[in-house]
């Protein structure tokens, strides 16, 4: 598949170092490709499935070890993207992404995939990788810092389960546990796989993907055994600066969380603004009289 590969001078033509600065120092959205190329179409984030544009691993390089800081403080996620669906022009994927985390900066992403597309491949090297650096305060030259999860939803479930079949098959495999996690409704619990690799036994977890009535997922409400009660979903970030392989928008986060709505506030060298970063990050909470979901701050976030 063909994809339009984003550089530093395509993004960043027009502004100067100082509002590139700002703008970094603002951002929350971090989304390196302006589609997610996941074969699952339950987004409530409203994601762009169409093949689109990514941005390029020096362009990605360049923000992450010129601005370790702003990363460091704001954590941007991803949001309407799946990172293991990512590859770069000369072949690089999200294990050499993970690479200049674990160089330069002193956290680590949550990897958490639809399964796109060549994921098998790169979680394998993920999970082959050495997780530790000099930013990492950890000893122990095999720990697993990094623990990747499969979203095992309504549109994946046979393509995953393939892959897990064979990896139960194999001399690699050690265990699977189903783990009990407080507060989730329990046929969401997580399935933890625990395989051989050469750094040791290595854990990858599978995570069971609830149907909600809202973005894209609206689309299985009619179907006979769809749960259509959900009542919660984590899909708003910190408010602030998105970055998407197109340019720089304002992200309001509550109410205009999906990725449509982050399109409707570009910030342009001409209209140059820098929006206020806001910590309250914010979670969608469905009101059980009206059915509609109402963006709430974090620390009330609650399962009903």
């Amino acid at each position: 598949m063909h994809r339009k590969f984003v550089t530093e001078s395509e993004l960043l033509d027009g502004f100067s170092d100082s509002q590139i600065e700002q703008l970094i120092d603002h951002t929350t959205i971090f989304m390196p490709m302006n589609y997610c190329p996941s074969p699952c179409n339950i987004c409530a984030l409203g994601a762009n499935k169409i093949p689109g544009l990514s941005m390029d691993y020096p362009l990605i390089k360049h923000f992450i070890v010129n601005f370790p800081a702003a990363f460091n403080r704001n954590h941007p996620g991803e949001h309407a993207n799946d990172q293991l669906g990512w590859y770069g022009s000369k072949g690089e994927d999200y294990s050499d992404i993970l690479g200049l985390y674990r160089d330069h900066l002193d956290y680590y992403p949550r990897v958490w995939t639809g399964f796109p597309w060549g994921s098998p491949q790169v979680l394998e090297k993920i999970l082959e990788m050495n997780f530790v650096s000099e930013n990492h305060p950890h000893t122990d030259p095999n720990a697993q810092l990094v623990v990747p999860a499969i979203s095992r939803h309504i549109t994946n479930r046979r393509l995953v389960d393939r892959h897990l079949d064979s990896l139960e098959a194999s001399d690699r495999f050690v265990e699977k546990i189903k783990c009990k996690q407080d507060g989730i409704p329990e046929e969401l619990d997580r399935i933890s796989y625990f395989l051989r690799t050469s750094k040791g036994v290595r854990e990858l977890r599978i995570r069971e993907v609830r149907v909600l009535p809202i973005g894209n997922a609206e689309k299985f409400l009619g179907n006979p055994g769809i749960d259509n009660k959900g009542t919660y979903y984590g899909a708003t970030n910190k408010s602030g600066v998105a970055v998407l392989p197109t340019g720089f928008y304002h992200y309001q986060g509550r109410g205009n969380y999906l990725y449509q709505d982050i399109l409707k506030a570009r910030i342009t060298p001409q209209n140059f603004f820098v929006p206020e970063v806001k910590k309250d990050k914010s979670k969608l909470i469905k009101d059980p009289e009206t059915g509609k979901f109402n963006s709430v701050p974090f620390d009330i976030y609650a399962f009903r």
